[in-house]
């Protein structure tokens, strides 16, 4: 996904999400009769980056270090709508790839990723600004300072519907 800079004034107010949206690439054939769109309850397995003045400070691209200090791409899911911790995560320590894996886990997504992805479907990339009271709030992590927005971009891998 090529990060490049959006114009604040190219994103649009989403009543779907609450936040202020750009899409990117529309997923599957951008129609809308092509796949499911992602309701509140579905599962969703996505890449995510958290953008803050130019920094990629969080990705789920670069989610593991192996043990020669290269990284690899670990996607995420979770149930949209809800909290956004990952179904199933893997611990510091737990051996995935016969021991490769060394370090913690993949990195924090910020809450706001489980509504970003409403409406989008296999495929589709967004840009989300995020605010701080639906990102990392008063207490902000790495490079992204207390009470600071940020660009959540996500690219939507998987979807499974809820069961009704």
């Amino acid at each position: 996904m090529k990060k490049r800079k959006i114009p604040e004034s190219d994103y649009v107010d989403s009543e779907e999400c609450d936040l202020r949206i750009y899409e990117v690439r529309g997923g599957e054939a951008a129609s809308s009769s092509a796949g499911p769109s992602i309701s509140s309850g579905d599962t969703v397995t996505v890449h995510f980056d958290v953008l803050y003045r130019g920094l990629d400070v969080a990705s789920s691209r670069s989610a593991r270090l192996l043990g020669a200090n290269r990284t690899i791409a670990e996607p995420y899911s979770f149930v949209a709508g809800g909290s956004v911790k990952a179904l199933s995560p893997k611990r510091a320590g737990e051996s995935g790839g016969g021991g490769l894996y060394s370090g913690a886990g993949g990195p924090e997504p910020p809450p706001a990723l489980s509504t970003a992805v409403l409406g989008m479907k296999v495929g589709g990339i967004r840009s989300a600004l995020v605010p701080p009271e639906k990102g990392y709030g008063q207490r902000g992590l790495g490079e992204i300072p207390p009470g600071a927005s940020f660009e959540l971009r996500v690219e939507v891998l998987d979807i499974k519907k809820k069961e009704k």
